[in-house]
């Protein structure tokens, strides 16, 4: 490349050409290929929609339903915004178009994600896409770990945290034997962290629909320096949600999913 100016560099003439040939060919092996490490099992949590959750989902399909019906065309884009709208319904909180949160009842979501804690004796990585979901979480942990005489503790890595403030919780996390849980944006935290072997359990608290951040996300926790058997937990309240992680799991293109799941009924 070039330097434009102290910020920009733009490609050589011959650059794109130049790194392909330094590129190819190319060798990839996979994670099994190289480490024997244990393996991560896959587990799916049905739970209750709380009644406001039916309500906003119900209305959003009566909203999408209107469009195909007058025979408009939805586009990759349009449909992509009902199916983040369908995935912030169902994580408890709606963002309106002046992003503007919107907290949605969740409990019943809330408390599986509690019983899954609950049932493993090591660390909890929590994956929650969205800002006000993490906070959520982080206070109903607190609570409900209080009420219960519990002296574990919780903190997120997300977009808010500063990179020192979480290199600070990545080695608590690590080290405290009372630090329980991580509750982690997905994309501050799917690359680059190797602490989290020091837990055994994944939660995605919702469905996402970026391939990459699934499969980086379940990686931080299986990888070499894990000594134990991985689970990773996911939770779903429809089929929706359900076609969503199938998808993920198979790298599969999320186009068409949600005008699909209408026609289908499976929304």
């Amino acid at each position: 490349m070039i330097k434009v100016s102290n910020f920009v560099w733009k490609p050589k003439k011959d650059g794109y050409e130049t790194a392909r040939k330094i590129l190819v060919p190319a060798v990839r092996f996979t994670l099994d290929e190289i480490w024997q490490g244990p393996p991560q099992t896959v587990q799916q949590r049905e739970v209750e929609l709380s009644e406001p959750q039916k309500r906003a989902l119900a209305e959003l399909k009566r909203d999408l339903q209107v469009v195909l019906d007058s025979g408009h065309v939805v586009d990759a884009i349009n449909e992509a915004a009902y199916r983040t709208k369908m995935l912030q319904i169902c994580l408890g909180a709606i963002y309106d178009r002046h992003h503007r949160e919107h907290i949605i009842d969740s409990t019943p979501r809330l408390k599986e994600l509690e019983q899954i804690i609950n049932s493993t004796q090591r660390k909890v990585v929590i994956f929650v896409p969205l800002t006000s979901v993490v906070h959520q979480v982080d206070r109903f942990l607190k609570a409900r770990w209080k009420k219960a005489g519990l002296d574990w503790k919780c903190s997120y890595i997300n977009g808010e945290v500063k990179l020192k403030d979480r290199t600070a919780i990545i080695q608590a996390f690590a080290t405290d034997p009372l630090f329980k849980v991580v509750i982690a944006d997905p994309q501050a935290t799917g690359h680059g962290i190797n602490e989290f072997v020091a837990a055994d359990t994944v939660i995605w608290l919702g469905a996402i629909d970026k391939t990459e951040l699934w499969i980086q996300g379940n990686g931080r926790v299986r990888r070499p320096g894990q000594k134990y058997p991985s689970t990773c937990f996911k939770i779903i309240s429809n089929k929706l949600e359900e076609e969503i992680f199938t998808r993920l799991e198979t790298n599969t293109s999320m186009q068409g999913l949600m005008l699909k799941a209408v026609r289908d009924g499976a929304f």
